[in-house]
This record gives structure tokens, sequence and C-alpha cells, in this order.
């Protein structure tokens, strides 16, 4: 029994599975053919990052310069923290005045370095990419690392009024400081990718990358395009910075601009005149060959102006009109001659309508006439191709009728057609009007709290109800409604709002375009006005709209005391929540700025204090100052400034001193070694850097001027040969098919050659496979039919374009006839 045992178990031995030294020579072998695949992909997903930041950068670039050359400005940036669903979302930021609006939130403005600009004009704007403003592709505003694109404005330059090549306000710097336009302060406009660590950047939500802590720790280069201001960064020397920044000077656009009210007008930006002619010499006697007159005088000039005394105004004369090869001439007086000289062309009476010109003749008809094909049909509408719409019964009209819109209020509809569908629109909407502003009361008052008391009181009274349409011009919504064979739908089939004070977002079409209203909020209540929506936040009640007043208030500039205000106003019509406006009043008033003695201190950055901008020098300078009053309580203050405390400026110390820099081996070739301590792998030269304070080994406290800066300086340079690189992977190559073949071609995998630095040329040794090309020739189709002629069918041969279908033929099995196949097509054939 026990030598059974013993036997049935020696069989199950032979049938076990693999040894725990198999398997781990197996998972040895799946780690050597794995670990490089991981390698590259790596490498791959990297470029690929970096391939789509390019894109996006170079997409919204060529996007920002072509507004610019169209319309003359630069667009507006939109708000950074906007979500998709927000109406704000890649939109122009812009305030009722058309300006760039940093009073919403995700638009940040800063004041420009530059003292060139005018004062009341010298604003930088930060936000996001305007990109439907440009009809750019949403994905087109996202780097490779999933974040929106950071786009930086000079103000003036949004403005085509004000635009001027040299108009520029944006400050570009290098990682130490050093400014990197040739006027300094001078860029236009930025475009930020904040780079992999994503340092600053904005996600597809609208937030922060890191949240409310996202410029914190960050080297100072990258701090700078992280804190949104007149001041960015680019640098391709820094370890620490991967932003990648586009930006651009001086500038100048073209004098033909695209209007901003209609993309089919064009006209010239800031001149009354132009002139014409075969080169560009001037004055203009180098015009005079080029046979363009002014009536009356031959000087080889047409001028376009708005001067009216000009009888030739707009007008060119020339003796022929010639192809471009200048053998081909006719007379202009053979069509626009005077008829009574025998010239022009002109239709007789009784065939007036010309519709064409054949031999140099007119041809006339009596009628111009347009038919549908079948004659039994109906002409119903033409469309958007100029075609007229044909139906079976012909179109039934709706009289004039009067309808209730979505607001309530009846509107007499008239009808109009459009794409063979007439419609009918009713405006509607009530607004409830505040009564205006008592200048003079305002004017005369001394306490802030008594203004703010008369602005409650205006606000809490009942206000005068009006009827918002039934124009364009007054209402809140537009309901559109459609005529149904012959009478009104009583629903409207579309209801728009007026968005804010603009009566053009009620002028789309009936069925595409604006924002559809909203009715899902509170009712307008007369008795307690400021008891429904108090702050004009809430953008469902389109169909009303409250006149609000408010008091703004804020601390008064420098270091006067006490508050400044203005009053600003919700206006109606009008459907856009949280939208103020200056009121009448005007702006900001000083009248409640004083000044009172005091003593205090202030902080600032020890760079700043010393006028550097770097590394090198760290710490706050704290400084005492005393305000006084010399003209009195209600004069302007003077601060004395007293004695700075440098007691926390410093040299600082820098982690990774000494550092190194590297330039790397030719490409196919590399090395590696150790030098001064340290490893290098592909590195041809390589240079040491140390931190050096002038005053002695770092940190170096206190410190009292630029000059005791920090810096990295040379100290060592080592070289080191550069020998071939065996991983070099071998470059894949494949040569197209000859004429008259079709296939994938033949391929090839040229290695890399180090001794003549370049790859093998391709050729039978590195050849991958057989060429995989195929004779075209004619492929039978559907069929056959039996003729007794073959011409002009194709016969089963050679084709040598590889394209295209037809008829071709087999002989028959009687003599004289063909199989004749319908549907031939030419293809390689295997």
């Amino acid at each position: 029994m026990r030598g059974a045992v013993n036997n049935e178990r020696k069989k199950m031995t032979k049938k076990a599975g693999f040894t725990l030294v198999e398997m781990a020579m197996v998972l040895v072998i799946i780690g050597l053919v794995v670990a490089p695949a991981v390698g590259l992909y790596n490498l791959y997903s990297a470029q690929q990052r970096e391939d789509k930041t390019i894109m996006a950068m170079n997409a919204a670039w060529n996007a920002i310069d072509g507004f610019r050359s169209m319309y003359g400005r630069y667009p507006c940036p939109a708000p950074f923290d906007a979500i998709r669903t927000s109406s704000a979302y890649g939109h122009e930021a812009l305030d009722g005045a058309g300006n760039c609006d940093d009073s919403l939130s995700g638009i940040t403005s800063s004041v420009s370095f530059r003292s060139a600009l005018p004062p009341t004009d010298n604003e930088i704007f930060v936000g996001s990419i305007p990109f439907r403003q440009m009809n750019l592709r949403e994905d087109l505003i996202v780097d490779g690392y999933g974040a929106r694109l950071t786009y930086a404005v000079t103000g003036i330059q949004t403005d085509d009024t004000t635009y001027e090549a040299n108009n520029g306000g944006i400050t570009i710097q290098d990682a130490v400081g050093t400014q990197l336009t040739q006027t300094p302060d001078s860029a236009h406009v930025v475009i930020i990718s904040h780079g992999k660590r994503n340092a600053g950047a904005v996600n597809l939500a609208g937030q922060f990358v890191g949240g409310a802590l996202a410029c914190a720790g960050l080297a100072a280069e990258e701090t700078e395009n992280c804190d949104m201001d007149q001041t960015f960064v680019e640098d391709q020397t820094s370890t620490t910075f991967d932003d990648l920044v586009y930006f651009g000077t001086a500038d100048d656009v073209g004098q033909w601009q695209v209007s901003a009210a209609s993309d089919m007008d064009i006209h010239l930006r800031r001149s009354t005149s132009i002139t014409m002619g075969i080169d560009e010499s001037d004055p203009t006697v180098g015009f005079s060959s080029a046979d363009i007159r002014r009536i009356g005088v031959d000087d080889a000039i047409v001028k376009a102006t708005t001067d009216v005394s000009l009888a030739s105004t707009g007008r060119f004369v020339t003796s022929l009109i010639c192809d471009e090869t200048g053998t081909e001439c006719f007379p202009p007086n053979l069509i626009a001659g005077q008829i009574a000289a025998g010239e022009g062309m002109a239709c007789p009476p009784a065939t007036p309508y010309m519709t064409g010109i054949q031999n140099g003749t007119p041809i006339c008809t009596d009628e111009i006439t347009f038919e549908c094909p079948d004659p039994d049909d109906f002409i119903v509408g033409v469309g958007a191709n100029g075609e007229i719409i044909c139906d079976t019964v012909p179109p039934a009209a709706c009289p004039d009728q009067t309808l209730t819109g979505s607001c309530g209020d009846d509107r007499l509809v008239s009808g109009f057609w459009n794409s063979g569908t007439m419609y009918g629109y009713a405006y509607s909407g009530e607004c409830y009007n505040i009564e205006p502003l008592d200048t003079a009361f305002l004017d005369a008052q001394t306490d802030l709290d008594d203004i703010r008391d008369y602005i409650d009181a205006l606000n809490a009274a009942p206000r005068t109800a009006a009827d918002c349409g039934p124009t364009i011009n007054e209402a809140q919504v537009r309901d559109t409604f459609r005529c149904e064979s012959g009478a009104w739908n009583t629903t409207p089939i579309r209801t728009i709002e007026r968005w804010q004070n603009n009566p053009h977002s009620l002028g789309h079409g009936p069925t595409s375009g604006g924002d559809t209203a909203d009715f899902g909020g509170p009712a307008y209540n007369p008795v307690a006005p400021m008891s429904t929506d108090p702050n004009n936040n809430n953008a469902s009640h389109d169909c009303w709209c409250r006149e609000d007043y408010r008091v703004d208030t804020t601390s008064c500039s420098g270091a006067s005391t006490g508050l400044r205000f203005r009053i600003r106003e919700h206006r109606c019509p009008s459907t856009r929540q949280g939208h103020w406006q200056n009121s009448a009043y005007g702006g900001w008033d000083d009248r409640f700025c004083g000044c009172t003695p005091s003593s205090d201190t202030r902080v600032e950055s020890c760079a700043s204090h010393f006028g550097y901008s770097g590394p090198g020098i760290a710490g706050n300078v704290t400084i005492p100052y005393d305000i006084t009053c010399p003209s009195g309580p209600s004069g302007s203050p003077v601060i004395v400034d007293g004695t700075p405390d440098l007691s926390d400026c410093r040299c600082p110390s820098q982690p990774g001193s000494p550092g190194y820099s590297t330039t790397a081996c030719d490409f196919g070739y590399t090395n590696s070694y150790s030098w001064d301590g340290q490893s290098f792998t592909n590195a041809e030269h390589v240079d040491k850097w140390e931190w050096v304070c002038p005053g002695g080994p770092a940190p170096v406290q206190p410190v009292s001027s630029a000059a005791d800066a920090g810096s990295w300086q040379w100290v060592d340079d080592h070289d080191e040969a550069c020998v071939c690189d065996g991983s070099v992977p071998p470059l894949p190559e494949t040569v197209p098919c000859p004429a008259g073949q079709q296939g994938t071609g033949t391929h090839y995998l040229r290695p890399w050659d180090c001794d003549t630095g370049t790859y093998e040329p391709a050729g039978p040794s590195n050849q991958v496979g057989a060429p995989d090309c195929h004779t075209c020739v004619w492929q039978l189709g559907t069929g056959p039919r039996i003729e007794t002629y073959a011409a002009p069918q194709r016969g089963l041969n050679a084709c040598s374009s590889c394209s295209g279908t037809g008829s071709c033929w087999l002989p028959g099995d009687s003599a004289g006839e063909y199989k004749i196949f319908d549907g031939c097509y030419c293809a390689g054939q295997p």
C-alpha cells in the first residue's frame, strides 16, 4: 500500500508547473522588455503635452494678432474664473462704454511702470483668452497640461482710437530682472502657458491649480507669472521655471480696418484720403505711367475724400479695361458711355430688362421669371443660397392680430417672411423708473450719512411704471410667433431677453441668436420695491426691470483720511443682473477726504527700497513716517519719512551652490563621467557657478544698497569628449509606390552611423520585408451584359491612375462578343 502511494506521488510530481526560479526568470524577462517601453511612452506623453501646448499658444497668438489686424485693436481678456455655462465664458469683459472691465471677478488690473503712457489710460488687464470673441475652438485655449492660457494686454491698446505701435505698457524680464524689450515696459500683450508645474495656472473649472495658495512657495521668477500684475518673466535658463511665454511689441496695424459694427464694411482707420499708382515713389511723379487719372488733372492719383465740393469724389476714369495680360481689352464707354453718342448699353422699351452681355451687346428681355421645376408647384420662398423654394400648395399668410406675449402684454403682431415661413414679433416688459437725482441737494451735503439716507429714501419710494415696449428700443423681451397654415400659433416659438441696455441683442433672427429669457424669478412688489431682489442680482425676472441707486465708497487716496464716494445707477430697460453704471451725478467725489496728523510705519521689500530686482537681496525695510497738515484739516496731507530700518536686509544664501550648467553632446553622441565630485551624463561642457555675496560668505546681514546684492559667478569649467551613442533608435522611412502601383510602399529602418554623423541611407541592408506595391488594373464591377462591341469600355489591363470608375470588358464566349461590366474600378491587384 505504501509503495502505491509513493508511486502516485512521483506521478504527481512529474505533472507539476513552473518552479519559483523559472517564474522569477520570466518576470525578469518581462521587466527587461517593459522597462524601455515605459520610458519611451513617458517620453512620448511628455512630447505630446509639449506639442499640444505649442499648438494652443500658436493658435491663440495667431487669433489675437488676426483680431488686431482686422479691428485695429487687441481684444480685452475674458474672465479667467468664468465657468463654461457662464455667458461671460470666452467673451471680452467689457463695461457699458466698451472698455475692459476690471470690476468683474476674473479680471485683474494694475498700473504700468511706463511713464510714457497717459496717466488716465495706463492699466494692464489680465484674464483668459476671449476665444469665443475670435471664433477659436475651446480646446485651443487649453495647454497640454489641462490649464487655461493666461492673457494680459495693455488697456490703451484695446481701443482702436488709441492704438499705437509704441503704446505698450507690460514689463517683460528674465529670471534676474533684465528687461527683454528694447524699450523698457513696452510689451503690448502676453500669452502664458504655466507649464507642467501649473504655477499660477487656472484649470477648466475656473479655479487656480493649488487653490488659495497657488502662488505660495514659488521661485521668484514663477511668482511674477502667478500674481497677475503688470510684470512677467520669460526665461529659458532657470531650472525652476517652466512657463512658455509669448509677448509682442511695436506692431503697427493696417490703415484699412473691418468695422466693429458690421463685418461686411471696411474703413480707413485714421485717414481721409488714399493714393494709388504703379510704384511707391513720392512725390507723385512716379505714378505718371499708371494711366489712372482724376477728372480734370492727369496726376495719376485717385483720391477718396469727405470733401463734397469735389466733383470727382470717388470716381475712376480710364479709357480701357483689360485682363491681366493686357491683350484682351474693351472701352468702358461700351457699357457706360453716352447713349446719345452711340455709346453705352441700353435695352429698348419693349424689352427693358438686361439679363446679360454677349459679344459686346446686351441681352434684353421683357420680363424676368422664376419658375418651379414642376409647373404645378408654387414658389413659397427663397433659400439662403438664392434658389427658390417650391411647394405643392401656396403658402398661407396670417393677418395682423393682437397676441398675448410671455409677459402678459397684448401686442399687435404683423407678419414677415423668412425662408418661406411667416413670423411676427411682440416686444414687451414693464419698467419701474426711479426719481431723478437732485444734484443741487447732493452738492450741498456735508455728511456722507445724509447722502446715504437720501439715496435710501429714493430707493424705498414707489417707482413710476412704464410700458417697456412695444418697440425694440424699449423692450425687455421679444416673443417670436409663427404663422402656421394661415393662423398664428399663439404660443411663442422663442423668447429672448434684452440682456443689458442694448437693443441690438433683440435684433437677432426669428429662430436663432440671442439669450433665452427667464421668467422663474420673483414678481415686482410695488408697495415695497426694494423687498424683491434688492441688489438687482436676480437674472430670472426678465419681464420687469427696477431702477435703483447705490452709494459706493472707498478709502481716500494717499495719506488722506476719510472716504470717497460715488453714486451708481441700475438703469432700465435691462435684464442684466448686477449691472451698475455711473449716475448723472458723475464719478468719485473727494469732499469728505481730509487730513489728520499722525505717525506710522510702512514696510516694503529691501530689493524694492534699493531699486533692485532679483534674488540677491532679501528681507524688508521698515520706514517710519509722520503725516502733517500744513493746510489744516481739509487740506492735503504731507508725508515726511524718517530713517529706514535696514536691519532685516540681507544677501541671502542660495541652495544648490555651487551649481553646474551643461552643454549637451551633439545628437547621436553621449558620454558619462565624474568631475568635481559630481556625475554628468551627455554633457560635452560643464560650467561651475558659485553664489557670492560682496560682503562675505552668505548670508550677509545687514546690507545697505543694491551693490551688496548676491549673484552667481563663474568659477571653473570642464570639457569631456563625446562618443557614439549606441542606443539611438533607427529612423523609419517609407518610400511611396511608383506611379501605376498601389500599396503602403517600401519600408526601411535606417540605423545611426557615428562615422558620418547621420543615419545610413535607405537601401537593401536596412529594408524591412518586401515592398508592398501592386500594379493597378481594372477590377470587375457588376454584370456582365453581352455586347458585340467593346469600345469605349476598358479591358482588364493596367491603369496608371489607380483611381476612377467606369465600364470594363472581357472577351465573350463566342467570337465577336464581349462581357461588359459596369462600376469597374482601378485599384492595385495583390
